[in-house]
């Protein structure tokens, strides 16, 4: 709707997700960064209304966790996959990250278990395993300063310190892994008929 991923809050059941990367300073949440593989659906809020935080002008995203008492018998889910680029479209070693030779072609995995031990209490389990290896460029120029006695002197149109030439420009390839190990465990446990307790806790 216009707005950028910091003017839209995340939440997990309810509860609001903060920015957990030390190396940026805004508010947007990475979606990499949470455990999503124990998600029973997601609640979309387009529109924002004067209850919402001043981080929801884009609305709100809320993840809602699988419930144990939603399921009538135990359920386990194992899913795997394998991911890659466009970059290096084979099963050998290319070199990247720095100086090591890898494959290119990471797995991944995605394990879910929910549990109803009783009417009262069950529990939810999610296990995740993401390798991926993400390739990115940059470019590194080389300028022309002039000397000390054409800076002492300077001539229109000469290269200089107030006007450097670029004389060469290098474009690099390189990769970074990034590997994510999510654990999410969910525990809804009910005491009396109108009171249902459900501590949850995830990692990333």
């Amino acid at each position: 709707r216009g707005f950028g991923a910091e003017d839209t809050a995340i939440y997990i059941d309810g509860v609001p997700v903060a920015n957990a990367s030390p190396a940026s300073l805004s508010r947007a949440v990475g979606l990499d960064m949470l455990s999503i593989n124990n998600a029973s659906r997601v609640e979309l809020i387009k529109v924002p209304t004067p209850d919402m935080p001043a981080n929801s002008i884009g609305g709100q995203i809320n993840l809602v966790s699988k419930s144990a008492f939603e399921y009538a018998r135990r359920e386990i889910n194992l899913r795997g996959s394998f991911n890659t680029n466009s970059y290096d479209l084979t099963l050998r070693r290319t070199g990247g990250p720095g100086d090591e030779l890898t494959r290119k072609v990471r797995p991944s995995f995605d394990f879910s278990l929910v549990d109803p031990l009783s009417r009262n209490l069950g529990y939810t389990l999610g296990i995740g395993y993401g390798d991926v290896m993400m390739p990115w460029h940059y470019a590194v120029p080389t300028y022309n300063y002039g000397t000390a006695a054409s800076n002492a002197n300077p001539v229109a149109g000469t290269p200089g310190i107030q006007n450097p030439a670029m004389t060469n420009s290098l474009l690099h390839q390189s990769y970074s892994r990034r590997v994510r190990i999510p654990l999410s465990l969910r525990v809804d446990w009910r005491p009396a008929p109108e009171l249902t307790l459900t501590p949850f806790v995830s990692y990333t």
